[in-house]
């Protein structure tokens, strides 16, 4: 049976908690709030794949998260677009986005435009913009499965590669 997968970084409890504390705080709009267990960067969606399809990921994200170690990811503001989302965005680092970059291309998706690295908080209508100051290290790259319901999506780790 097919499943609907992404590859992303997933966040440090603690990275996961703070932000939780910010989305309550700061989001006082309309909106649903993203689940603290879901917060993630996505480095690629690739879709409904085949459990073979998956597991064709693992060589290619392993030769792809060899070239790299663990890496600060610096989060610094919280906005939103369109009415319709929320989310904080990290600044545009170097490793992060080569590394997008190389996965995009060893997975040979076709990217319609550049790659901004952010963690979806809500959606729904509303407008915010707010600063912050966080700071993690990516610590691994991971497969995720997607499984839309009723009252939201359940992200669930397939895979994880541990960066160095």
């Amino acid at each position: 049976m097919k499943q609907r997968i992404f590859i992303a970084i997933n966040l440090p409890l603690k990275i996961k908690q703070e932000l939780w504390q910010i989305q309550k705080k700061v989001i006082k709009l309309p909106v649903k709030l993203v689940p603290v267990e879901n917060l993630h960067i996505t480095l690629a969606f690739l879709g409904n794949l085949w459990p073979e399809e998956i597991e064709n990921l693992k060589p290619i994200i392993q030769r792809v998260g060899d070239r790299y170690t663990k890496f600060e990811i610096k989060l610094f503001k919280i906005c939103s677009e369109k009415n319709r989302l929320i989310w904080a965005e990290g600044e545009i680092n170097h490793d992060l986005q080569k590394m997008q970059k190389e996965l995009s291309q060893k997975l040979d998706l076709k990217e319609q435009r550049g790659f901004r690295p952010h963690i979806t908080l809500a959606r729904g209508q509303g407008k915010i913009e707010q600063k912050i100051n966080l700071k993690f290290k990516a610590q691994s790259i991971d497969i995720m499965k997607s499984e839309l319901r009723r009252n939201g999506a359940i992200y669930t780790k397939l895979w994880e590669y541990k960066l160095k």
